[in-house]
């Protein structure tokens, strides 16, 4: 039996919106759903199919916990990455050399990080 109904409401993450903001009531109605269903599982199948599931989505949220905190250092070492970059790009002047037959300006090369 599946406890978390699939739909394909506006907040969902498979919506083409890629909405992912819930708000309070939506929250709720989910988390009332899921209240009814784990208590009809456990009415039926008994207590310990239900503290299983309880057991298995707490491990899910603990995974899903540490994916997005990998998530956050990436992203804080990419804007770390971007801001150096940054930087780099706008201490770079222009080079002006002076010649007899033309007078040229031009940029420092600007290497690409490995």
């Amino acid at each position: 039996m599946e406890l978390i109904p699939e739909d394909n409401s506006p907040n969902s993450p498979n919506s083409p919106e890629k909405n992912y903001i819930i708000d309070d009531k939506s929250i709720e109605d989910k988390s009332f759903r899921f209240e009814r269903a784990l208590d009809k599982e456990c009415h039926i199948y008994g207590w310990g199919r239900g503290l299983r599931k309880a057991t298995q989505l707490y491990k899910e949220n603990i995974i899903l916990e540490n994916d997005l905190k990998k998530k956050e250092n990436e992203i804080r070492l990419h804007k770390q990455k971007i801001e150096h970059l940054r930087m780099l790009l706008e201490t770079k002047t222009p080079k002006i050399r002076n010649s007899s037959l033309l007078d040229e300006i031009s940029t420092p090369d600007i290497l690409t990080p490995k």
